[in-house]
């Protein structure tokens, strides 16, 4: 069932971060796909900083952040490894990110940045929760 969860949980991210228009698929529940197949790969390199005060634009930032921490930590689960957790995570953030200039989305190497940080960040929660409640049981005060 664990496997399941985390194949469901990647296949979600693929298909939000694929779509042609996310605000149509919140709003209007229509998912929509368009295909190029002869991408732009020096569009992974474009850095807008204007879209740094839009607040649309950190939510999307902050949805990358969340749904990779989530997988990391859904990978983790499943592999009980975090080399292997994280491999697989940072090449499906920079699969997606790829897979993005396919579906005319922008796919950008800031995106595989922020997934990367969110994948790392749930690990190191995760290793500081776990050595919390491993100094719980051993009777010592954290």
């Amino acid at each position: 069932m664990k496997v399941l969860i985390t194949v469901a949980w990647a296949v979600a991210l693929f298909i939000l971060t694929c779509n042609a228009n996310l605000s149509h698929l919140l709003h209007n529940h229509v998912l929509q796909f368009r295909w190029t197949s002869q991408p732009n790969f020096a569009d992974l390199l474009n850095i807008d900083k204007s879209n740094f005060v839009n607040p649309h634009y950190l939510v999307q930032k902050a949805g990358h952040f969340l749904g990779f921490s989530v997988l990391a930590l859904l990978l983790l689960d499943v592999t009980q490894s975090y080399k292997k957790a994280l491999g697989i995570a940072v090449f499906f953030a920079v699969f997606t990110e790829i897979m993005q200039l396919y579906f005319t989305r922008d796919g950008r190497v800031l995106d595989m940045g922020i997934d990367t940080l969110g994948i790392v960040m749930a690990f190191g929660f995760m290793n500081a929760a776990r050595r919390r409640v491993g100094k719980e049981k051993a009777g010592t005060r954290v």
